[in-house]
């Protein structure tokens, strides 16, 4: 989490986007190497989302938590334009469409490989993704 967040400082700062981070784990229950993917890919996300919007209005949360057996995730962010949904999946907004719009694909697999659930809100200007993941079943 440290190594990723460490590497994506820059663009937060460069694009003053606020970073808030409520981390109540010590230990992510999950491969460290589907974490890596699963995380990187929901963060460049909310960055790439938040970057098209104003100053002001740039704003990334992020929540690590357990509660007993459950692990839960959850990354809000601003955004400004409204995602494109066809047959159930998210598609890419970046013109070079080749090799993209399969970060949202990766999470969804990894999250149930774990037999977790993932679900993404969005309302307003803030996107949200939610994720539970019952470590009883890991």
């Amino acid at each position: 989490l440290d190594f990723i967040l460490s590497i994506k400082e820059k663009r937060f700062d460069d694009f003053a986007i606020k970073l808030e981070l409520d981390c109540q784990i010590d230990v992510i229950p999950i491969d460290e190497a589907d974490f890596i993917v699963l995380f990187s890919n929901l963060l460049e996300n909310a960055i790439e989302a938040t970057e098209q919007c104003e100053n002001s209005e740039r704003r990334v949360k992020i929540t690590l938590k357990s509660i007993n057996y459950m692990f839960f995730m959850k990354i809000v962010n601003t955004f400004n334009v409204q995602p494109r949904i066809k047959n159930k999946r998210f598609l890419t907004s970046k013109i070079d469409k080749k090799g993209h719009g399969w970060g949202i694909e990766s999470a969804k697999y990894i999250v149930e490989k774990y037999k977790g659930e993932i679900t993404f809100d969005y309302v307003k200007e803030c996107f949200e993704v939610c994720i539970a993941i019952n470590t009883n079943n890991i």
